[in-house]
C-alpha cells in the first residue's frame, strides 16, 4: 500500500540509519542506545517527578496527575436537557477523555460512548429502548438454546459453542467477578458471545472477543445490557476480526509510519533486531490494550478508545 510523503521521508531516514549500523557496527550502538536511554529517562521524569507514584494510580481517575476530575452524576446531568436528552455529546466525550468517569456512573455513561442509543432519545425513551432490546436478546438466546435442548445441533452451533466455551473458561478468571466454580457470570459471557456469533454469521466468533466483552459485563452487571453494549462496540471493531486482515494491516501501517516519524532511533533498533514488522503489537491493537493493564486500569483505558 502507498504511504504518505512524511512516512516516506522517515523511511528513508531509517534506511540511512540501518546502512550506518551495518557499516559502523558497535559505534552505531554506542551512539544510538544512549539516545534511547535519554528518551526513556525523560518519559519517566515526566510521569513521576518524585519517583514515588504507585503503578496502580497512573490511570486512576482520582490520580493527582489527572488533568480533570472524573465525571460525576451532577456533571453528567449538565449535558442533558430537561427531559433527559443528551444535547452536548461531543463536549461530554471531551470531558470524559480528560478526566474519566466515576465508577458508579460507568454503566450509564458507557452506553452513550458506545453509541447504544438511537439519536434524540430522552431519559424515559432510553429506558424503554433498553427494555425492548433486552427482550430481543432473550429471544435470540432462547432460539439457539432450544435447538440444543432438542438435540438438533448443527455443525455451526457445535463449532461456535466449542470455541466460545474454551475461551470464556480462561477469560479474567483471576477477577472476583469471574472466579470460582460454578460461576453464573462465566455462563453469561458464554451466552452473550454464542448469541452474537450465531446471529452475526458474517463475523462469527474469534479469539479475543471474550476479552472485549468482559469489562462490559463487569460494568453493566446485566447480561442483556452487556450484549447490547457489545453489539455497539463490535460495530466499530468488527473489521479487526475479518478474515481478509485489511483493517489490522492498515493499523500496523499507521503504527509503523508513526514510529518511523516520531522515534526513528527506536525503529532502527527494531529493524536491526528484525522486529520492525511490529507483530508483537498485534494483541495491543486487536484488544485495544485490554490485556496490557490490570483489569481496573483497563476500564480507565476503555473510556478513551
Amino acid at each position: 500500500p502507498a504511504i504518505s510523503p512524511t512516512a516516506a521521508a522517515a523511511q528513508e531516514a531509517i534506511h540511512q540509519l540501518f546502512v550506518t549500523s551495518k557499516r559502523d557496527g558497535a559505534n552505531f550502538l554506542r551512539s544510538t542506545l544512549p539516545a534511547l536511554t535519554v528518551k526513556l529517562s525523560k518519559m519517566m521524569q515526566e510521569t513521576s517527578p518524585t519517583s514515588e507514584l504507585q503503578p496502580q494510580s497512573i490511570l486512576s481517575g482520582h490520580s493527582k496527575h489527572s488533568s480533570k476530575p472524573p465525571l460525576s452524576d451532577k456533571d453528567f446531568r449538565s449535558f442533558l436537557d430537561n427531559v433527559g436528552e443528551l444535547i452536548r455529546p461531543r463536549e461530554l466525550r471531551i470531558v470524559i477523555y480528560k478526566g474519566g468517569v466515576e465508577p458508579q456512573l460507568r454503566k450509564v455513561v458507557w452506553k452513550h460512548l458506545l453509541g447504544v442509543y438511537p439519536q434524540g432519545l430522552d431519559g424515559r425513551q432510553r429506558l424503554d429502548y433498553m427494555r425492548k432490546m433486552s427482550i430481543e436478546y432473550d429471544k435470540l438466546k432462547n432460539a439457539w438454546m432450544e435447538i440444543i435442548a432438542k438435540g438438533q445441533i448443527t455443525d455451526t452451533i457445535k463449532m461456535v459453542t466449542n470455541m466460545v466455551r474454551r475461551d470464556v473458561l480462561r477469560t479474567d478468571r483471576q477477577h472476583k467477578f469471574f472466579s470460582g466454580e460454578p460461576n453464573e457470570n462465566v455462563n453469561a459471557l458464554y451466552n452473550i458471545l454464542t448469541t452474537y456469533a450465531l446471529h452475526h454469521p458474517s463475523i462469527g466468533y474469534c479469539q479475543g472477543m471474550s476479552d472485549l466483552l468482559s469489562p462490559l459485563l463487569v460494568t453493566m452487571m446485566d447480561e442483556a445490557h452487556a450484549y447490547v453494549c457489545f453489539c455497539a462496540l463490535m460495530q466499530r471493531l468488527k473489521k479487526n476480526f475479518m478474515v481478509d486482515g485489511q483493517a489490522m494491516t492498515k493499523m500496523f501501517q499507521h503504527l509503523s509510519e508513526g514510529l518511523m516519524y516520531y522515534d526513528p532511533e527506536f525503529f532502527a533498533y527494531l529493524k536491526i533486531n528484525q522486529a520492525d514488522d511490529l507483530l508483537f503489537c498485534h494483541r495491543w491493537l486487536l484488544l485495544e490494550m485490554k490485556r496490557e493493564f490490570a483489569f481496573e486500569d483497563s476500564l480507565q483505558v476503555n473510556k478513551v478508545m
